[in-house]
């Protein structure tokens, strides 16, 4: 079974290699997320040392959502370098 962090990580290369926002669907809440991005980021990585995280929390038509971004020293000013729309929903 592919474990919240492989599917991030799995997400995010998705959306730099077709630089587009990917939606993720989770049964977890979004403290979960964030652990799991921060594990993603820790240290030296593929997504280099220097990068930077973000995110929004909204509710759409009653579901929870987290819109998550990532981007580093290079990046252009106003961009990023991927981006993730996470849905959380009950099993």
């Amino acid at each position: 079974m592919e474990t919240l962090t492989e599917k991030l990580t799995a997400a995010i290369d998705k959306s730099i290699a077709h630089n587009e926002t990917i939606d993720v669907t989770v049964t977890c809440d979004s403290g979960d997320v964030l652990i799991a991005i921060h594990q993603i980021f820790e240290g030296e990585t593929d997504y280099g040392a220097d990068g930077e995280t973000d995110y929004a929390m909204a509710d759409y038509e009653g579901v929870d959502t987290m819109d998550i971004w990532g981007w580093n020293e290079k990046t252009p000013k106003d961009e990023q370098d991927w981006r993730l729309n996470v849905r959380f929903v009950t099993e």
